[in-house]
């Protein structure tokens, strides 16, 4: 599954993104912030469910606008 979502302002007070699925594994997701660096699972983001959460140093850098392209089986 490939998910891409541009953040409103909403989804950056939210900190979270609602996935169109679950992952199988949460560990193995991708996070990708269009003209940006590829982020870590654990460090940057994780994954619970259907929702994928910002932490840490990604939390204080994602903008309004920003793109966020989401990868998983």
């Amino acid at each position: 599954n490939v998910n891409l979502f541009t953040l409103s302002s909403g989804d950056i007070s939210n900190g979270y993104v609602t996935l169109s699925s679950a992952p199988d594994v949460p560990g193995d997701t991708i996070l990708t912030v269009i003209s940006g660096p590829m982020q870590s699972y654990g460090s940057d983001y994780t994954v619970s469910g259907s929702v994928l959460t910002w932490v840490g140093n990604l939390a204080t850098v994602i903008a309004a606008g920003d793109k966020l392209v989401v990868q998983y089986d």
